[in-house]
């Protein structure tokens, strides 16, 4: 088209900028030869401006985003955007299609937002209780032992985390980069915010679990009484497990009572719906009072051998 006036003026040399061009554009005027009529029109000033009937909604929905038949703004024919109804359907989503229709960010009616594969396959749920949910949609899978509920689970409120995988090794802890002969935890264990402990790994495949032991932390420190009454009160036995048969040799967990510490829980508790809170024990904690039994085991054998000695000279 014909331009009469450019508008402006370059000086040799002079940056071209796009304020400069702006100004050009916007003082440029037009002779008559530069417009259709159609599309386009010189007004007496010699402006340029675009007629009605110039630009058409057709036009511009060519290639651009546009509204299909369910109310949802559609980006190149494949990114969806927009709201669904019915049952089982996201009330709103970020869709995509690529080999059929697949959802890659959902907001579901009961306020979950599920991230989705190009096939459909949910992978990850944040739903309105703050948990994460990955590789499944379940919740207390710690307890599952369901194929479907293998994954991770995490409570934003921090009360658990849980890991659970079908057949294989749900959780790995590597602890990289160890020297030779070196110990190095793989994991620390706190109560109230005080550690209590850890899990430690060495170069050679050794495995540890450690619990604090500094005299530091401890008061009141005494002898331990009686020790062989104890161990004598101790019935170790041969049991089978209800729930897959194998033969164990072990304790029955109330019948440590007598061992400070051993046992975890209450006998017959059960929980507010009455399904049983079963006990459990902490073997080790029979490791001091088993010590103190051979110590006294021990300086009896040497009394006597002592007595023996003396009758044989």
């Amino acid at each position: 088209m014909s331009i009469i006036n450019k508008g402006t003026a370059f000086s040799n040399g002079e940056q071209l900028t796009a304020t400069k061009l702006n100004d050009m554009l916007d003082l440029a005027t037009f002779d008559q030869s530069a417009a259709d009529s159609a599309s386009t029109t010189v007004n007496s000033s010699g402006q340029i401006s675009v007629a009605d009937s110039g630009i058409t909604p057709s036009k511009l929905s060519a290639g651009a985003p546009g509204w299909d038949s369910n109310g949802q703004l559609k980006v190149n024919g494949q990114i969806q955007v927009g709201f669904n109804s019915g049952s089982g359907d996201p009330n709103s989503l970020v869709r995509g299609s690529r080999v059929g229709t697949f959802d890659i960010l959902s907001l579901y009616s009961d306020d979950e937002i599920h991230f989705d594969t190009f096939s459909g396959n949910q992978k990850v749920i944040i739903d309105n209780l703050g948990r994460v949910k990955m590789g499944t949609t379940g919740t207390a899978i710690w307890n599952d032992n369901s194929e479907a509920s293998a994954g991770f689970v995490f409570n934003a409120d921090g009360n658990y985390t849980q890991a659970a995988r079908w057949q294989a090794t749900p959780l790995y802890l590597n602890v990289m980069g160890a020297a030779a002969a070196s110990a190095y935890t793989c994991q620390y264990f706190a109560v109230n915010g005080v550690g209590v402990g850890t899990l430690r790994g060495t170069e050679g495949g050794g495995l540890e679990l450690t619990q604090l032991s500094d005299y530091r932390l401890k008061e009141n420190v005494q002898e331990i009484e009686g020790a062989t009454d104890r161990v004598k009160g101790l019935n170790p036995c041969l049991y089978t497990m209800k729930s897959n048969g194998n033969q164990v040799e072990g304790f029955i967990a109330h019948e440590l009572a007598g061992i400070p510490g051993a046992v975890i829980g209450e006998k017959d508790a059960v929980d507010a719906e009455g399904n049983p809170e079963y006990q459990s024990i902490s073997e080790s904690k029979l490791i001091p009072t088993l010590t103190k039994a051979l110590q006294e085991a021990i300086a009896r054998i040497e009394k006597l051998e002592a007595r023996v000695a003396a009758l044989e000279i």
